[in-house]
């Protein structure tokens, strides 16, 4: 595929993220970050709730930064990781569990919480809407099928930092996408209620939308 293709395909990936509108001034990190400590602690039914999410662009300064709750605010960290080619493709995000944002802000939680990887499909998703029909056509031909998988689990916050988001070729036909995870219990002291998600750039799923579409050609 041609240099124009890879472009095209980036462009529309994105500007299908909500935060590229005018409308919105926000970056994509930060509209990333907020999505998912929605959709990943099922907040969607509380309403209203503040997210004040804090983009590092310190990456030591992000690593020893924890989320917390203010009177009525959730305060996320966010910060956008360079790979070896100093190119971004995921977006670190620190939030709080729905067992912590419940207790201290008083409120009633239904849903169940959700993999990081879930964000992740719901972003790629989004992004497949917004691509021209000729292209969607020739991903859904592929005999490459994307995959999101259940997150890998870490128990400690710097091997989260260290795990990446995996994107590997299981076997001919698949080709799994799986993110990385800390789930820290609310009662634990300082690091309680901690959730830590890493989350696809929108460079990432153009990337994973041509690999698969090359997996047919």
């Amino acid at each position: 595929m041609c240099f124009s293709f890879h472009l095209r395909l980036f462009l529309t990936v994105f500007f299908s993220f909500p935060s590229i509108l005018f409308a919105d001034p926000r970056s994509i990190v930060q509209h990333v970050c907020e999505k998912a400590q929605i959709e990943v602690e099922s907040l969607d039914a509380i309403v209203p709730l503040r997210i004040k999410v804090e983009e590092f662009v310190d990456f030591d300064s992000f690593v020893y930064s924890k989320a917390a709750v203010g009177d009525d605010t959730l305060f996320v960290r966010s910060y956008q990781y360079l790979n070896d080619l100093h190119y971004p493709d995921q977006i670190f995000c620190k939030f709080k569990t729905q067992e912590s944002i419940a207790r201290l802000l008083g409120v009633a939680i239904s849903g169940a919480p959700k993999d990081c990887n879930s964000i992740n499909e719901i972003l790629f998703n989004q992004s497949l809407d917004h691509i021209d029909s000729d292209t969607l056509q020739r991903f859904h031909n592929s005999k490459l099928n994307v995959v999101f998988s259940r997150d890998q689990e870490v128990e400690k916050g710097p091997i989260w930092i260290e795990t990446h988001i995996s994107i590997d070729l299981v076997d001919q036909n698949i080709l799994r996408v799986r993110s990385a995870s800390l789930r820290t219990p609310d009662f634990i002291p300082r690091f309680g209620g901690a959730r830590y998600c890493k989350v696809l750039h929108p460079i990432a799923i153009s990337s994973i939308i041509s690999r698969v579409i090359q997996g047919n050609e």
